[in-house]
């Protein structure tokens, strides 16, 4: 039997997070098996619905959030210097409506993002990483702030094709303003393969953003570097 060429359904384009490739089907897979398996992959729903989730602030409550993606405080110290500088922090969080997204993101919506994490720069704390501060600030704006870790940097910084080069003189301000242009391209090139995967969710899950999914799928694709740099402590999916 002969197949005509309209017959044949065209594979679906791989899936990019920064320069690192997955097929479809690969990411799909993994997405479902980590949202549908907390016994093998213990961050959802765990990180996902812990007490805060979406909201106009920080509140201490949400500063043991990031254990659940295998970025645990690092000691009371590094609790307390979060405790001590919520109010400031705060205070840019809050000006930030919990609808703001990412796709499409403005000038002005992209600076206020970059004012949290200049806050790194202006008042560093010990044990606290991008890794960290992203895990707590994504979980206030699920559909604006990203997650990073390891192998989220190394699909932006290390792999063939990575958008970033490494340059561990930069702030973390400089750093993430180049960081959030390459994640929100990505974002807005695969909409519709984003949207797809945060549908796997199961019934009775919290529901999960876009800017999450990729985060899973980054953390299974990536291959992190043995530089160290901008990130101390690594996240799991």
């Amino acid at each position: 039997m002969t197949t005509s060429s309209s017959d044949v359904v065209a594979d679906r384009p791989d899936v990019r997070v920064g320069g690192a490739r997955t097929s479809f089907d690969a990411a799909h897979s993994h997405v479902l098996h980590v949202l549908n398996t907390p016994e093998d992959h213990g961050s959802y729903p765990a990180y996902d619905a812990y007490e805060g989730g979406p909201s106009e602030r920080l509140s201490s409550a949400d500063l043991l959030a990031p254990w659940f993606v295998g970025a645990p405080l690092a000691s009371i110290a590094t609790y307390d210097a979060l405790v001590d500088n919520l109010p400031s922090i705060n205070a840019v969080l809050s000006a930030i409506p919990l609808e703001t997204s990412l796709v499409g993101a403005t000038y002005d919506d992209l600076g206020s993002v970059l004012d949290l994490y200049a806050f790194l720069d202006t008042h560093p704390m010990p044990g606290v990483s991008l890794t960290t501060f992203s895990a707590l600030l994504h979980r206030k704006r699920p559909r604006l702030v990203p997650v990073f870790d390891k192998h989220i940097s190394s699909c932006y910084l290390d792999v063939e094709g990575a958008p970033l080069k490494r340059d561990d003189r930069r702030s973390y301000a400089a750093f993430a303003q180049l960081w959030l242009r390459a994640v929100q391209r990505d974002l807005d090139s695969q909409l519709d393969t984003w949207a797809e995967l945060t549908t796997l969710v199961p019934l009775d899950g919290p529901p999960i953003s876009a800017l999450r999914a990729m985060h899973i799928v980054g953390s299974s694709i990536g291959t992190p570097s043995p530089e160290t740099g901008i990130l101390t402590e690594e996240t799991t999916t």
